[in-house]
């Protein structure tokens, strides 16, 4: 996603099915995963799994038994695999493998039901994406909220992605407003390996997520003054992100780190300043 070049005229879109897992019906899915599994050595047993799982949803409610006839089941550890299959589906017909969409899909990325998507108008079918829509809703046969911004800016999952002006994508890590930013208490019982693994995990994340270098060391500073109000050592938070620049110069996150910023200002964790102040932004 880093390395996509937009275009002025690109519109930003974010795609969420309305009740996924209800929405799916039970015969097309059974009919869409064996046309995926055809020619595998556990076809058979995997269907007949699929089938087993889909025609045995039952629950109780207000002391009666009931059985949910179409759609998958919320909670059913299947269900995710099942629905990111089914959908997967529809996606490799009619855009990956499709002629329709060459000129006006830029980006089109998908974690189970959440899409983002880059669209390129079409001046000459000024009708296209329209059309695109009807398609996917015919044939999901699931009804599809699609959210678009006025800006050249969208969030999708814990993503920023927007459009600069000299047309290339940036990314950087999108927070809620509402999150409580509830990490590991120092103080908690895991093995010290388990809180400092905690914080070069979230710092490799932050790393992958922004394409900028300057976001990510403003969105790591955050992290670490966070982990200040959750009882961390200021003294054990310095000398980790000394030791993650360190990686970074020697290979571990060079591959990352060398297309983001190639200037002095490198030595980013020798200059940390942990926030003092009883407000996290």
């Amino acid at each position: 996603m880093h390395e996509t070049i937009g275009e002025a005229t690109d519109e930003l879109y974010t795609l969420d099915a309305r009740s996924l897992y209800t929405s799916i019906p039970t015969d097309q899915a059974l009919i869409i995963l064996a046309k995926i599994i055809e020619g595998h050595p556990l076809e058979d047993l995997l269907l007949d799994a699929a089938t087993i799982v889909l025609r045995n949803n039952l629950f109780e409610f207000q002391g009666k038994i009931y059985q949910q006839t179409t759609g998958l089941a919320m909670g059913t550890p299947a269900a995710p695999t099942l629905a990111s299959l089914y959908i997967s589906f529809f996606e490799e017909r009619y855009i990956t493998r499709s002629k329709l969409w060459g000129r006006e899909i830029v980006l089109l990325k998908r974690f189970i039901d959440d899409i983002v998507l880059i669209w390129r108008p079409n001046a000459e079918d000024k009708y296209s994406f329209n059309f695109f829509k009807a398609l996917l809703r015919k044939q999901t046969g699931i009804i599809w909220d699609i959210t678009s911004t006025n800006t050249r800016s969208i969030s999708f999952l814990d993503l920023e992605i927007s459009i600069e002006k000299d047309s290339s994508l940036r990314i950087k890590t999108y927070q809620k407003q509402l999150n409580l930013y509830l990490y590991t208490p120092f103080r908690s019982s895991h093995p010290r390996k388990s809180l400092t693994g905690l914080i070069r995990g979230i710092a490799l994340k932050y790393l992958r997520q922004n394409t900028l270098f300057a976001d990510f060391k403003r969105i790591f500073c955050k992290f670490l003054t966070r982990l200040v109000f959750r009882g961390y050592p200021r003294d054990l938070i310095i000398s980790i992100g000394e030791k993650l620049l360190k990686d970074a110069s020697q290979d571990l996150l060079k591959s990352k780190t060398s297309e983001r910023n190639s200037s002095s200002e490198r030595p980013l964790f020798l200059k940390i300043q942990i926030g003092v102040s009883s407000k996290i932004e």
